[in-house]
């Protein structure tokens, strides 16, 4: 894998940053430690793993060992001995090279749940970096406390399994751009458009919070399964990040209630066996929803891309001429809009095509559409009709913003410069035929682009490069 490499002060910074992380984690986690086994809580191992896998410029050789002197300072500073903390800490960190050699050996969008297999490759590797960690602690352990070792084993274990399924999914699925996620959540908010989704999100919501509650009203050790219905509803529904934060808060609210006694489980969490088998049979329930959540991803983005092949041209990628003309249809009949229609002809393509062969041609015209894309904005649609004739319609504010987008257009596209397959330096024009109409006045979307493709015409007999306008081709509109 080719990596890019940092500057020295970047590095350093990132493993301080490490440090940091784990030192904090690690303290948290002393300071906090519960009478009830079942409720321990070790952040730091699966944080910091969840953070190497998302964030590989944090695993250099500096991050590795400030991170180790963030395990090794927190348990010194508690009073630990230097061999006790040499000991606990390298089960710690035995579990997560572990775990972080076998995630890296993953494609990116597995790491971050992305795909169908994503769930199988969290929970095999989660459980082999927790089985690491269990062996080394076991040792430990032994040589520390004087504990049997099989049963040091499974607390060790489920420990880490049910911390690693419970945090890494979290992290490994955060956004990267967290700023655009939180904006578009605050627009969801005020654009009354969304607030039939939002209604049915919060209702989901809701569901869940009640399912917990009857959980608690019911209690037994069936209890804690109550919720996952709804669980699996807002995997099938929600996105893939807000799942995961829905399985956390289902994960923490479980060993909450159990630990302080909301839900009575009628089972004797100081036996060994109590406490492993309930460990582990929450991480498993979460694993249903994170794996549902990921499989639902993957079939949207697969979805996604399939309609995106079918409605987009294979060489330009804008809308084949079906597709256009179902939106372009749509957006003509909006009410209260002026619509701007264009015809585009791409002048003199056939000697393009002649001197240069179809790999020329083929370079005009995706030269051509990234020139036109460039200025058109994300509500204007643009679609080849055929050959190297294009359409666009675009929602204007006033009828003489029309011709002014036109004009844009084909400056744009006249100062084009394209680079021919034999190195052969090319401009080319076009010619653009214009008609604007109001939405919503029952305009058929099909005679409008006659009437523009006449204007194109017009253009082409003027000169071309040029736009022309139907002011002059009224017999055009009355034989329409």
């Amino acid at each position: 894998m080719h990596t890019t490499e940092l500057p020295g002060a970047t590095k350093l910074q990132h493993a301080l940053i490490v440090f940091l992380l784990v030192f904090g984690l690690c303290l948290f986690g002393i300071v906090s430690r519960p009478t009830g086994l079942l409720s321990s809580f070790w952040p730091a191992n699966a944080v910091l793993l969840a953070l190497l896998v998302r964030y590989p410029a944090l695993a250099s050789p500096q991050g590795w060992l400030m991170a180790i002197l963030g395990y090794m300072a927190a348990d010194l500073i508690t009073g630990s001995t230097v061999v006790k903390a040499a000991l606990l800490n390298g089960a710690n960190i035995t579990g997560v090279a572990v775990g972080f050699f076998l995630f890296m050996r993953l494609s990116p969008q597995v790491r971050t749940l992305e795909r169908t297999s994503s769930s199988i490759f969290l929970f095999a590797i989660c459980l082999t970096s927790a089985t690491a960690t269990g062996l080394v602690g076991a040792g430990a352990s032994v040589l520390l406390f004087d504990r049997q070792f099989l049963p040091a084993m499974a607390l060790w274990l489920s420990s880490e399994f049910t911390h690693y399924i419970t945090l890494m999914p979290f992290i490994l699925t955060f956004p990267t751009d967290w700023k655009g996620y939180l904006h578009s959540l605050n627009q969801a908010v005020f654009r009354r458009s969304q607030w039939y989704s939002i209604c049915r999100k919060m209702g989901v919501l809701i569901l869940l919070l009640v399912a917990c509650i009857c959980s608690v009203l019911i209690g037994g050790p069936g209890a804690v399964i109550f919720p996952m219905p709804i669980l699996l509803w807002l995997a099938m529904t929600f996105s893939l990040f807000s799942t995961m934060i829905a399985v956390l808060a289902y994960v923490l609210w479980c060993h909450f209630a159990i630990d302080m006694g909301l839900i009575a489980t009628n089972l004797d969490m100081k036996l060994l066996q109590n406490t492993v088998s309930m460990r582990l049979g929450v991480a498993l329930l979460a694993l249903g929803p994170i794996a549902v959540a990921s499989m639902n991803y993957a079939r949207n983005a697969l979805l996604r891309r399939l309609e995106h092949v079918a409605n987009h041209d294979a060489l330009t990628h804008v809308l084949t001429r079906s597709a256009f003309m179902q939106r372009g249809t749509k957006l003509v009949s909006q009410k209260g809009e002026h619509v701007c229609i264009m015809m585009l002809d791409i002048d003199y393509f056939k000697s393009i095509n002649d001197r240069f062969g179809h790999a020329g041609g083929d370079a005009a015209l995706l030269s051509f559409t990234r020139a036109i894309t460039a200025d058109l904005r994300d509500q204007d649609l643009f679609g080849r009709m055929g050959g190297e004739e294009f359409a666009i319609v675009a929602p204007i504010a006033q009828q003489q913003d029309a011709l002014s987008l036109a004009e844009r257009l084909r400056r744009r596209v006249e100062i084009e410069s394209i680079t021919m397959p034999a190195g052969t330096s090319l401009q080319i024009t076009v010619s653009i035929g214009m008609v604007t109409c109001i939405g919503g006045s029952g305009q058929n979307l099909d005679n409008l682009l006659k009437i523009a493709d006449l204007a194109v015409y017009k253009a082409k007999n003027s000169g071309r490069n040029r736009v022309a306008t139907p002011e002059l081709l009224s017999r055009a509109y009355t034989d329409l």
